[in-house]
């Protein structure tokens, strides 16, 4: 797997790029078999903005982005919005229909 860290107009210190990298590495086998993956870190006056896109065999894609005052909390806010996309789409069909199916029905009254 190909890593990409890309800053554009911020300064990103190493141990912020460590953070990411184990990050990726961390959530990368729940996407499957992922040819390359980017963090981009963007710093726009106050506020932070991380964005991590992963890419995967067969031309799937997922992408999830942060904001923050800090680059700490931006990376832990993409890295929460990819685990919960990634979480969701590892379930099948049948498994979606069974979890609408449980939810109890409003009165129509």
């Amino acid at each position: 797997m190909e890593l990409v860290l890309h800053s554009h107009n911020a300064t990103v210190s190493d141990v912020i790029r460590e953070r990411a990298e184990r990050l990726v590495r961390r959530l990368a086998p729940r996407f499957g078999r992922v040819v390359d993956a980017t963090v981009r870190f963007a710093d726009d006056g106050p506020v932070r903005r991380v964005e991590i896109e992963l890419h995967a065999n067969g031309g799937r894609r997922a992408i999830g982005a942060g904001t923050g005052r800090h680059f700490g909390p931006a990376l832990a806010h993409a890295g929460a919005a990819l685990r919960a996309q990634l979480e969701h789409g590892k379930r099948t069909r049948r498994e979606r229909s069974r979890d609408a199916a449980a939810l109890p029905l409003a009165n129509a009254s």
